[in-house]
């Protein structure tokens, strides 16, 4: 997974089929470090993916959960809301398939869509949690006292203002280290809070008590990427959710709703 890929991606991308290409002995295109024979350790691998794949089609999903498995589920049965016709919960209009937050950074640093590959030892992380399961928000978020509390945002698994691209091979470092993932999501919001809402209202992020922890304790690089082609990703944003609107449209007109 460190050098082609999450698994769970890759298969519900294409069943992991171009992966298994990849992994072919006999003319092998991956990216996979082997020491020794790369004809055996390239079987190995693939013959190690095939089991993965029949766990996959047997039902079977990651023991630890990953966000795709856990977006993937129905979320109908989990929030108790009434599916549409072609599936989805009421007021949602997709359930992703995780690359959504990836596209804009994709753009920035590329040009181009997110093609399944992000920056070599770095992997996406969301800010904040985005599902029910083991969610923080309530601890890492504030809103106004008196004020309703807010339904668990969802939205924040697609928001590219909820995710960056952090250092971590094979642990996020956002993900168990309560002080980090504030400190991360406070230089998050220094950068973008002029222009963008980092988490919708009312919930706002909480500020720091901590002054070991505060940003100017800290000395950060210059961010990266060229705003020259964020015009690029803007119309490939309009292109999707054109699609998407369009495609919600037709399942209600098939559903008899409006």
């Amino acid at each position: 997974e460190y050098y082609e890929g999450d698994l769970d991606d890759h298969y519900d991308t294409d069943r992991l089929a171009s992966l298994m290409d990849g992994l072919n002995p006999a003319s092998p295109e991956h990216h996979i470090p082997i020491n020794g024979s790369v004809y055996n350790g390239t079987a190995t691998l693939r013959s190690a993916v095939g089991l993965y794949r029949q766990f996959r089609h047997a039902g079977g999903v990651k023991a630890h959960a990953t966000e795709v498995a856990a977006k993937q589920r129905p979320l109908a049965r989990r929030t108790g809301r009434r599916a549409t016709a072609d599936g989805l919960p009421q007021q949602c209009l997709a359930l992703d398939d995780n690359d959504y937050p990836k596209h804009l950074w994709a753009y920035a640093l590329t040009g181009k869509p997110f093609r399944k590959r992000g920056p070599d030892s770095y992997q996406l992380a969301h800010l904040f949690d985005h599902k029910e399961y083991g969610s923080r928000w309530r601890e890492e978020l504030h809103f106004l006292p008196g004020a309703e509390e807010p339904p668990l945002p969802y939205g924040l698994f697609t928001s590219a203002a909820n995710s960056a691209y952090v250092p971590g091979a094979f642990l996020r470092p956002t993900d168990f280290t309560p002080r980090l993932r504030s400190l991360i999501q406070r230089r998050a919001l220094h950068l973008y809070g002029s222009v963008c809402r980092i988490v919708p209202p009312p919930l706002s992020v909480k500020s720091n008590e901590d002054p070991d922890w505060d940003l100017g304790s800290f000395r950060w690089s210059e961010p990266v990427g060229d705003m020259d082609k964020v015009p690029a990703f803007l119309e490939f944003r309009r292109e999707q959710m054109e699609a998407l609107f369009n495609r919600r449209q037709a399942a209600l007109q098939t559903d008899g709703t409006h």
